[in-house]
Parts: structure tokens; C-alpha cells; sequence
């Protein structure tokens, strides 16, 4: 997929997901003339304030949910508002077997979202989860069938993390690094990678490449 006029959507539980399980790509995305939102939850001034930094370093918008990620009918509608705003080609969010409570949550949450818009608009025409910690998911290690070189782009990446204060920064660089090291060993020439699992809607894989 050429990302050129094209929009991604990453949705994540907590303002600093975004910078470390797809940061990378989300700027790759940006650098290759698509266009980027992020959306997550948080009702704290400080981590919006944050989230708002860490966008901006990325080149990506920004829109909030005022509430904790838990999955009820007024979650899942807040979600699809913005899904239908944006319209995105691309959605990425965290994976159903993640080992957060909070991220499974809004994987479900994020699930329930997109039926309305695949059925009416067509999109997104991908779905991918994104990594989680340290690889290991409830059912086992996190298997990517989807990576993404994100080696020009880690700089900013890191950066985007560091905008997080209130956060254990330098925790969640570290795991950043190594993950996206581990990741980038698995392909040819490749320093750093984000890794993400391909999920069907309603049924149906795409039959796409990210980039």
C-alpha cells in the first residue's frame, strides 16, 4: 500500500502506546506523504498534555477519549465516532491476547468498532496489532506477520517516548530498542523493526502490504 494520501489510525489504551509499539511507523507513514491519527484514552491533564508532545514529535493528530478503556457501548461508540471521521485505510491497535487487561480491552473495543464503517465505507482495509511486552502474549510468544523497517525513523521514535515524563522513559526506551533490534535481526539489512499481526474483518485478510 503506498501510503501516500492514504491515513492510518492508531488506537491505543494509554497516551505513550503509540510512540513504543508503532511510533517508528507512524512516522515512516507521515515521511511517506500519508496522513497519521492517534486516539487513546486518558482523563489526566498531565498525559494529555504528554500525548499531545509525543503526537507532535511523530507528525501525527491527536484525539482523546476522556475516560478509561473499558469496553461498554459508550467506548465502542466514541471509537467509531472518530473511525468514521477519519475513515482510515489502516487501523492499528493492540492485540486481543495482549498480556494489559487495558490493551485487550480496547481490542475488543476497537473490534466492535470498525464493523459499521468496513460495512458502509469499506475501510479499514487493514487491521493489524502491534506488538506487546517483551513479546510474550497470554497464549504464547508474539509471532509478526507484518514488519516494517523503521531504521531511519527510531530517532524520533525514541524521542517521541522521551515526551512522556511522567512515565518510566528510559524503561520504555530500552524496551523499544531491544524489541525493534530483536525484530530488525529477523530481516536482511535491517537495523531496527516494528512487528504487528495481520487481523481479519469480518472474516477477510487483506490481501496488502503496509508499505
Amino acid at each position: 500500500m503506498d501510503p501516500h494520501n492514504k491515513s492510518f489510525m492508531a488506537i491505543y489504551a494509554h497516551p505513550d502506546d503509540a510512540e513504543i509499539w508503532s511510533g517508528g511507523t507512524i512516522a515512516k507513514w507521515n515521511n511517506l506523504g500519508g496522513t497519521t491519527k492517534i486516539l487513546c484514552f486518558s482523563n489526566s491533564t498531565i498525559r494529555n498534555r504528554e500525548a499531545k508532545a509525543g503526537a507532535v514529535a511523530l507528525k501525527s493528530s491527536l484525539s482523546i477519549i476522556p475516560t478509561q478503556p473499558i469496553v461498554c457501548p459508550e467506548t465502542i461508540k466514541a471509537v467509531a465516532t472518530q473511525l468514521s471521521r477519519v475513515n482510515p485505510d489502516v487501523v492499528v491497535t493492540h492485540c486481543s491476547n495482549d498480556s494489559h487487561p487495558e490493551h485487550r480491552n480496547v481490542f475488543e473495543i476497537v473490534s466492535n468498532a470498525i464493523i459499521q464503517l468496513r460495512i458502509t465505507k469499506g475501510n479499514p482495509k487493514l487491521l493489524l496489532c502491534s506488538d506487546t511486552y517483551n513479546e510474550i502474549c497470554l497464549n504464547g510468544i508474539f509471532t509478526p506477520n507484518v514488519y516494517v523497517d523503521i531504521s531511519d525513523y527510531m530517532k524520533v521514535k525514541l524521542l517521541a517516548i522521551e515526551k512522556h515524563q511522567t512515565q518510566p522513559v528510559e524503561v520504555w526506551k530500552k524496551i523499544a530498542l531491544d524489541q525493534n533490534t530483536l525484530l530488525g535481526n529477523r530481516l536482511s539489512n535491517v537495523k531496527y523493526a516494528e512487528g504487528f499481526v495481520q487481523i481479519p474483518v469480518l472474516g477477510k485478510l487483506a490481501n496488502l502490504s503496509l508499505f
